[in-house]
């Protein structure tokens, strides 16, 4: 027998572990320590954590969608 190409083996799924959990976790916390501190309006700071949260979303959603066009091939 021989062994398989390293090209031929299946990727792993794209996952977030978690360390970077913890660190999203942390830098939204630090965000809302200094947006208090600095005695923003709850309405600016939701605005803020909303814009945040989307910005997120939209990096994860390109990363995933680089991943999988990769993943494809020519």
């Amino acid at each position: 027998m021989t062994a398989a190409p390293e090209n031929d083996r299946p990727r792993p799924p794209l996952q977030f572990g978690l360390g970077s959990l913890l660190a999203l976790t942390a830098m939204v916390s630090v965000l809302c320590g200094i947006l208090r501190w600095a005695e923003v309006p709850p309405g600016a700071m939701v605005m803020v954590l909303l814009i945040l949260v989307v910005s997120i979303v939209a990096a994860v959603g390109l990363v995933v969608a680089i991943a999988r066009s990769s993943d494809d091939g020519p």
